[in-house]
């Protein structure tokens, strides 16, 4: 799109392409899927086993028709720095955060797996501990299982910022005071330190702070839909080169000239990459 479009000139494109891809299918082209950091499910996917395989190609020694080793299967790509421009410097802000996040975040991967394991244990005594509602846990009755039989592997309320299991029930847990826990307040707990499972379809947590944020993420949402039933085919899965364009999203329509460039030569770089792996050329 050229000079600023409007909201109704996104969607006119985004209804064009829905359109042509009931047309016949040409095997003979090459498709491509954009996948920025913030991506999921099959798009970030998609990219990362593409960057995996480029990175275990560099790290395998090739080896000639004698078993002499040739050096490794590929070269590392060239880097191509961030540009100095408001988004890209929001994206590298909120990256070091995540960095400083992350260096704890085995520490709540390991107290999740405990946590789960304690609730196993204790499954028997917890549940139907409300009447009525045989999928939620009385809250007094978890404080009083996790003050008598708390989880092992040095697992503390200090961990999550509090001084007992009564806080980290009462303030964390149970946020309603409802007087239970649910699994939906359990998981909805462990998104807020960064942990993907299965209740998420391992997706990362995200806010929806307001109208607009809802209407992108179902636009997203159905953007993640039409490209999974597009990937389910192996024919068209094999000719599609997934791309990242690191922090430029699929709504980021107001671009400097420093944001073009910038995913213009990841494109380039990793689009000719594809096509070298492709004919076998190194």
């Amino acid at each position: 799109m050229e000079g600023h479009p409007e909201p109704y000139d996104f969607i006119m494109a985004y209804k064009k392409v829905m359109f042509t891809s009931f047309e016949e299918t040409n095997n003979a082209t090459i498709g491509f899927m954009l996948s920025d950091n913030s991506s999921l499910d099959e798009a970030s996917y998609a990219t990362y086993l593409e960057n995996l395989e480029a990175r275990i190609r560099r790290e395998t020694p090739q080896l000639d028709a004698d078993g002499n080793e040739q050096g490794n299967g590929a070269r590392e790509p060239e880097k191509v720095p961030f540009p100095n421009t408001k988004l890209a410097n929001k994206y590298l802000q909120k990256r070091d955060k995540m960095k400083e996040k992350l260096s704890k975040g085995g520490k709540y991967e390991e107290a999740y797996a405990e946590l789960t394991m304690w609730m196993f244990r204790h499954a028997k005594s917890l549940e139907n501990s409300v009447v009525g509602c045989p999928h939620v846990i009385n809250s007094q009755l978890m404080i009083q299982t996790l003050e008598a039989s708390p989880p092992q592997n040095n697992v503390q309320p200090e961990l999550f910022g509090h001084d007992s299991w009564k806080e980290v029930v009462e303030e964390e847990l149970d946020i309603g005071n409802n007087g239970y826990v649910s699994r939906s307040d359990i998981y909805q707990f462990w998104g807020r330190f960064n942990i993907r499972h299965a209740f998420m379809k391992n997706r990362k947590p995200k806010d929806l702070d307001s109208i607009s944020s809802i209407g992108i993420e179902l636009l997203l949402g159905m953007y993640d839909v039409a490209e999974e039933s597009l990937l389910r085919d192996p024919i068209n899965a094999k000719r599609i080169c997934s791309l990242n364009t690191e922090y430029i999203g699929s709504l980021d329509l107001k671009l400097e000239q420093g944001d073009k460039d910038f995913v213009y030569a990841l494109g380039k770089r990793d689009t000719i990459t594809w096509l070298q792996q492709k004919a076998g050329v190194e």
